[in-house]
């Protein structure tokens, strides 16, 4: 970190400290993790790197969800959805997508949830088939948990 201070890159400060909050996030530390997410998050705004931003408040909801705050997870990873689709970022979008359909499994909002996930899907069908197979994967979960068995 000292060498991205020192050499004025805030990018890759901004960059260490989503890698520092994922390595907490991993381990469990999740106040840690917090505080490395938060603070890439607001080098994100200020440099207006908005994918950036989006894809570090999805891994900040990340923690939260951990915390059983969905609430406030919710919220960040609506924030994430808006700067995708507000900057045209599509593939970051189908994640953002992707984690607030989870999200919303999560809290049992099934109706919201399976919206989420096939928007997902169907945006990803044409960008990436990593993400395509992986919201599919979430969706037939999803209904699963919904009852809807043949659905899925």
């Amino acid at each position: 970190m000292t060498i991205w201070r020192s050499a004025g890159d805030k990018l890759g400060e901004a960059r260490t400290l989503a890698e520092m909050g994922a390595y907490y996030l991993q381990r469990g530390a999740l106040d840690r993790a917090e505080r490395a997410f938060r603070a890439a998050v607001a080098i994100h705004r200020q440099l207006e790197n908005r994918v950036g931003e989006s894809n570090t408040l999805r891994q900040l909801g990340s923690v939260l969800r951990e915390r059983h705050q969905y609430a406030a997870a919710e919220e960040l990873e609506r924030q994430a959805v808006q700067i995708a689709r507000k900057g045209g970022f599509r593939l970051e979008e189908v994640r953002a997508l992707h984690t607030l359909g989870t999200v919303h499994g999560g809290m049992r909002r099934f109706e919201e949830a399976l919206a989420e996930l096939r928007e997902a899907r169907d945006l990803a069908r044409t960008l990436d088939r990593i993400e395509y197979a992986a919201a599919q994967a979430s969706l037939a979960n999803e209904l699963r948990a919904a009852g809807q068995f043949e659905a899925s």
